[in-house]
């Protein structure tokens, strides 16, 4: 069988859930690439299209009371990967990095303020170190400064305490 959807590095591109996806193995390891789906999603868009088979092959639940999407903190969370995806690029494809930065700001409630002050900062310290101090500013007070490591996704241990939280609620 012939796919013949192809799907490029665009900030249009579908973001397919996880248990759909097949890729062939590229030496993550020797990459230091951690099999986390958006950074592995994102690197196979940056080496070409991508194609997909038009059928439904998984059934994914969403929901604003699943544990991952009720941690308070997700808004922030997303719009790190915007920075982390620019990490994987080696800045080098910042068009799209700081597209999907506005995206992400705005899709989640934040506004354009970030956006705004991330392209102000390139703008004085050039890319790389503009984002990088972007990042620094907006969320390393919150988070630490292990949030800067492009791994890093959110505190196992604060998912399980809101979990718990939420199942004492409603008991």
């Amino acid at each position: 069988m012939k796919l013949q959807n192809p799907i490029v590095l665009d900030i249009g591109a579908p973001f397919f859930p996880t248990p759909s996806r097949i890729f062939r193995n590229c030496g993550y390891a020797e990459k230091k690439l951690l099999p986390i789906d958006y950074l592995l999603y994102y690197y196979h868009l940056s080496q070409g299209p991508i194609y997909y088979h038009d059928e439904i092959m998984a059934a994914y639940v969403m929901g604003e009371n699943s544990t991952f999407a009720s941690l308070p903190s997700i808004p922030n969370l997303n719009s790190m990967f915007s920075y982390r995806v620019s990490l994987l690029f080696d800045f080098n494809h910042d068009q799209f990095c700081t597209k999907l930065q506005e995206e992400y700001d705005t899709r989640n409630g934040i506004g354009k303020l970030r956006y705004y002050f991330l392209k102000f900062l390139k703008k004085i310290f050039g890319i790389k170190l503009g984002w990088k101090i972007w990042f620094f500013i907006i969320f390393v007070p919150r988070y630490g400064i292990k949030c800067m490591d492009i791994h890093y996704l959110y505190s196992h241990k604060k998912a399980k305490d809101n979990a718990d939280q939420r199942v004492n609620k409603s008991n």
